[in-house]
């Protein structure tokens, strides 16, 4: 298809296929732009603009599209490359946040493959930054450097149009480009948009400010299309007319919406990271037991202990035949010690040191680690979102605390998920556990496991849960319990290290202090600075996880501490 003549730079048709999920009437819609033309696209809110010109753009999803019952098409004359068909100026900041305003017009010129009067250096990309930076009004020496953070919203929207002239796009998606402008700012804006134009872009206008849109579009010479609303009612209208979300603000439904985010959400991983766990340490502690021969160890100790003795009982003039046979007896009588005593040994071993492992060290250090990347990163994204976006700001015009209104229910369903996963996860893993000793054939009660897996599943009095109940909950022993007031300082402090590291408890205990370590690093790295930049707030949530997963590893440690205090210990 040949370039030039009559032919439009882009044509857009959209029709509706579903006129019950269509926002706008219009049967059919077309758009055709060609150089230096401007569409003022017309309609009230919600008809549909920003979908349709975001149609155009490539920045609305097909699927979004089939969602709302339209069916678009958008043409491109053959002579306009991809590189250079459509640019976007959105109402809010289009800058990429982490780059300055010099760095992000760099950006968009290396991106554009243009190439430059000075060559493709940095000294030449630097000079020609600057020129687009100053052509939109801005002062290079003052404002190229500033973070998109730093920027007014007048001053936001010029770097953007600085961009758009860095692109040298043929079309340009105006998306609301006034709005929040006062009249000055408003007018030099749409100055820059009209010498856009004359360079020969193409302009799709989406703007309700009538003054300022008559600077860019003539409405004489110029094309409009008008979207009229249609009869569909909007979900939002639908929910309007519930009230639950007139009750948002309050407590319960806040708590409870922090419940399942912490609890139903994190559950899978908790389950999947705990079914590995508890399959790889079960089959590793049972693979040691299996291969462990006592036999051996016990002919040593009567080769080297017992014969002597025996000879020497017997006397030197005993029959050898008689001190053999001696030995014989004593060799037979000492293994069939150990066949019987070794399969209770081994299956109490493997049980209790399972138990042991899960409940006491394992299962909520594994918990805390993985809530720490999970809840600790939710909620200081949170925290941190809320302070960039000066949703703390608008609290405390409410006369609301932000660290009251974000961290009570965070807290309270953080203290409460994080023992309940951790105990799921826990038992997960001892049930992954039964399965794997009945495998290895580590139940006394059998020579070969011939209940299997599944019956040691089954059978909550087997083997394997019998000595699980011994070591997850053992006798306390608490001496100040019968007078509890003539008990002497030393005898209280083992007390409550006994309590503290009775099973259950130091369970819940340790989940409980692990994951207000983690909701403490959050807060500490997501609420420091009132008035966060929104480029910031990745990296609070990565220091947020960060910190918590070393004060969890610290805290570790000090719980270990405790139970090196226990006097004794409990009987597997």
């Amino acid at each position: 298809m040949a370039s030039g003549g009559d032919e439009p730079l882009v044509t857009l048709e959209a029709r509706v296929v579903d006129a019950a999920r269509c926002p706008f009437a219009n049967e059919t819609v077309r758009i055709e732009l060609r150089a230096g033309e401007c569409v003022h696209l017309r309609g009230g809110t919600g008809v549909g603009k920003t979908t349709l010109s975001g149609a155009l753009a490539g920045l609305t999803a097909r699927s979004r599209l089939a969602t709302l019952g339209i069916e678009a098409r958008v043409r491109w004359r053959a002579d306009v490359p991809p590189r250079e068909r459509v640019g976007a100026l959105f109402q809010t900041t289009t800058l990429v946040d982490s780059l300055s305003v010099g760095g992000n017009v760099a950006a968009a010129l290396a991106l554009s493959g243009r190439r430059l009067a000075g060559g493709s250096g940095d000294a030449a990309v630097g000079a020609e930054a600057k020129r687009l930076v100053e052509a939109v009004g801005l002062d290079w020496a003052r404002d190229g450097g500033k973070m998109a953070g730093e920027l007014s919203g007048g001053m936001a929207r010029r770097a953007s149009l600085a961009l758009q002239l860095a692109q040298a796009k043929r079309v340009v998606v105006l998306d609301e480009p006034f709005t929040g402008l006062d009249a000055e700012v408003g007018a030099a804006v749409a100055a820059e948009i009209r010498a856009l134009r004359r360079r020969g872009t193409a302009l799709v206008l989406v703007s309700h400010q009538r003054d300022l849109d008559a600077l860019v579009h003539d409405v004489a010479r110029d094309a409009v299309v008008q979207l009229h609303p249609s009869a569909r009612v909007e979900p939002a209208a639908e929910r309007a007319h519930r009230t639950g979300h007139l009750r948002a603000h309050r407590f319960a439904p806040r708590l409870r919406a922090r419940m399942l985010d912490y609890c139903a959400l994190s559950l899978p991983l908790i389950l999947l990271a705990f079914g590995a766990a508890g399959l790889a340490v079960s089959a590793l502690l049972a693979d040691l037991l299996a291969r462990v021969d006592v036999h051996r160890a016990v002919e040593g100790v009567l080769d080297e202990q017992v014969a002597p003795l025996v000879r020497m009982l017997l006397g030197a003039d005993a029959p050898p035949m008689q001190q053999a046979m001696t030995m014989m007896a004593v060799r037979a009588k000492a293994r069939g010690m150990v066949d019987g005593l070794m399969p209770g040994a081994r299956a109490a071993l493997y049980a209790g040191g399972v138990t042991k492992l899960f409940v006491l060290e394992l299962g909520p250090l594994l918990t805390a680690l993985l809530l720490a990347g999970r809840i600790g990163g939710s909620y200081a994204g949170d925290v941190a979102s809320m302070a960039a976006s000066h949703q703390n700001k608008l609290l405390r015009t409410l006369g609301v605390s932000p660290l009251r209104w974000s961290l009570v229910p965070a807290a309270l369903a953080a203290l409460v998920a994080a023992p309940l996963l951790s105990a799921a996860g826990t038992a997960l893993a001892l049930f992954l556990a039964a399965a794997v000793g009945a495998w290895y054939g580590l139940d006394p009660s059998a020579a070969a496991p011939s209940a299997g897996a599944v019956g040691a599943l089954l059978h909550a009095d087997s083997w394997f849960w019998t000595r699980v109940r011994d070591a997850l909950i053992p006798r306390l022993r608490l001496r100040c319990a019968a007078a509890p007031l003539a008990c002497a300082l030393p005898v209280l402090r083992a007390d409550a290290i006994e309590l503290a590291t009775w099973p259950p408890l130091h369970h819940a205990l340790k989940s409980a202090s692990f994951i207000a370590l983690v909701l403490a690093a959050a807060e500490l790295s997501a609420r420091r600075d009132a008035d966060l930049p929104m480029r910031a707030v990745p990296r609070a949530i990565t220091t947020a996880v960060v910190s918590a997963g070393v004060s969890v590893i610290v805290a570790d440690w000090a719980w270990s501490r405790v139970l090196l205090q226990r006097e004794g210990d409990y009987v597997l």
